[in-house]
């Protein structure tokens, strides 16, 4: 159904109709349907009890291996409880948020600031900017894969490479962004990111989220500590990837840390999976999610597009709520787009 005009201005000037039935979608899942520690000599795929996050800086072995080396892959099945199927603009996400428990005691600082490219630049470099604090935060991130491999087909315990895995860039699954700002282009490998490449100068990364807990910033993190990751919905990447991933009906996302180890120590961030013992305190990486499915214009979640809608959105507007193209803030150009949207319909 259009709105008239008249009908607009009298939402505007007048108040609005408010509606109480409608509801986003949530979802919540307990366990992934698979966690998987993607590290360059895991011994057992899928099967182990912890996977620890970690870089390679300052080891030695920077030439040889992918500088974000041990990494954490973590999928949700998310059809039927999120119906699958419907274009990707059809996914209005309202709050997504991972929450993974640490395996190992006090073996870590927390940081929950960001550390910018610029801190990974060796002293000498003219654009060098030191780091305000010497730890490093966990960052969540996309999924991308190689070899004809997709999120539907790689299994846990998918080998970590197809040949010799003692290299950089083989992983059949890694951390990766879009290629272009503002989401576009193609998933690729951010694992050595702080690295030039042949063609792939060194690059900032735009974490969908960062490790959050109840420590003091640069305190040792107590085991069992749950790390809460709350995507920014003002993350273009964020947005794309997790749209495309409910209309397809599964989600795979990725841990890492630059926290540096030189191989496999037992001194870097470190989380359950669903194998962790709960005589221990185990538990596995949850997700929860809330998300309107539906045309884009059904502001309300009601599985139809009318004047509601309206009135609706410009209650959440003028609440400060209704961030429609997802650029981190409520403004004029949310009721631009809406209404674009609206009249789509």
């Amino acid at each position: 159904m259009a709105v008239s005009p008249v009908l607009l201005g009298l939402a505007l000037g007048v108040g609005f109709i408010a509606s109480a039935a409608a509801q986003p979608t949530t979802a919540t899942f307990a366990t992934p349907a698979l966690d998987r520690w993607v590290y360059t000599f895991g011994s057992q795929p899928g099967a182990e009890p912890d996977a620890a996050v970690f870089s390679i800086l300052g080891s030695g072995f920077e030439s040889t291996f992918d500088i974000r080396d041990g990494q954490f892959l973590i999928g949700y099945i998310t059809a039927p409880s999120v119906p699958s199927g419907q274009p990707a603009a059809n996914y209005r996400l309202i709050s997504a948020r991972v929450v993974a428990r640490i395996s190992r005691d006090k073996v870590f600082r927390y940081d929950p600031t960001v550390d910018p490219l610029a801190t990974y630049f060796a002293p000498t470099d003219p654009g060098y900017v030191p780091d305000t604090d010497p730890d490093h935060p966990v960052e969540l991130h996309a999924v991308g894969y190689r070899n004809g491999l997709t999120a539907g087909t790689f299994a846990e315990n998918t080998p970590f490479s197809f040949g010799n895995p003692v290299q950089k860039s083989v992983r059949n699954a890694y951390a990766a962004q879009f290629s272009g700002a503002g989401a576009t282009g193609a998933l690729v490998d951010i694992s050595n990111n702080i690295l030039d490449l042949p063609g792939q100068p060194r690059f900032e990364v735009r974490p969908f989220a960062l490790g959050t807990c109840a420590a003091a910033p640069g305190t040792p993190v107590d085991a069992n500590t749950d790390m809460t990751f709350d995507v920014s919905l003002a993350n273009p990447d964020a947005v794309r990837y997790l749209r495309e991933s409910l209309a397809a009906g599964r989600l795979n996302l990725m841990l890492t840390s630059m926290t540096a180890t030189s191989q496999q120590s037992s001194t870097t961030p470190a989380f359950w999976t669903k194998e962790g013992p709960t005589a221990l305190g185990a538990a596995p990486a949850s997700l929860s999610l809330s998300v309107c499915v539906g045309p884009p214009g059904d502001w309300n979640c009601s599985d139809d597009v009318g004047v509601q809608d309206v009135f609706d959105f410009l209650a959440d507007y003028f609440a400060g709520r209704a961030d429609f193209n997802y650029d981190g803030a409520t403004g004029v150009q949310d009721i631009f787009d809406f209404l674009a949207a609206y009249f789509a319909n």
